[in-house]
């Protein structure tokens, strides 16, 4: 379902009209989860809060993810990263760059053990970080604007090739 004016999501918009508050923020974050991309996924605007995938490693079905620099990171290799993050930088700024422009509010990396610990099937969920933040005022209207629809995450890491 390519973005905007394609017939496959002009339906999905008509579908959802009345039925979700933002029919189209809903048939794009349908193509993006189906395509693996990370993003905001839901936002709260009365407190500048955004959620969503930071990254994904593989898809709910177990599809290896490939992100926008052609890149991958395996599930075991990312989430103490994800835990390293929470405990020592906690922060967003603006395309990695500049003042801290937000905070982090809410972090869980999923796996398919962690789905089954909450009760749901193993492919219930990407493998990935999900993260909210609370950002500042213009940031978050980057993100109202559509100038910012999904997380970038900042990060260096050594592995080998598959």
């Amino acid at each position: 379902m390519p973005i905007g004016g394609h017939k496959d999501f002009d339906a999905c918009v008509a579908a959802n009209r009345g039925k979700v508050d933002d029919p189209e923020g809903y048939c794009h974050s349908l193509e993006r989860k189906a395509k693996g991309i990370a993003a905001i996924e839901k936002v709260m605007p009365e407190e500048r809060l955004v959620f969503g995938w930071a990254y994904m490693c593989k898809t709910a079905d177990g599809q290896r993810v490939t992100d926008h620099s052609g890149e991958f990171i395996e599930p075991e290799d990312y989430e103490p990263a994800a835990y390293e993050f929470v405990e020592d930088a906690r922060i967003a700024n603006d395309m990695h760059a500049g003042d801290v422009t937000g905070r982090l509010v809410e972090s869980m990396f999923f796996s398919p053990s962690k789905c089954r610990a909450l009760g749901l099937p193993d492919d219930a969920l990407p493998s990935g970080h999900w993260v909210g933040f609370r950002l500042d005022e213009s940031s978050f209207a980057k993100v109202k604007t559509g100038d910012r629809l999904m997380f970038s995450i900042e990060g260096q890491a050594i592995g080998t090739a598959a």
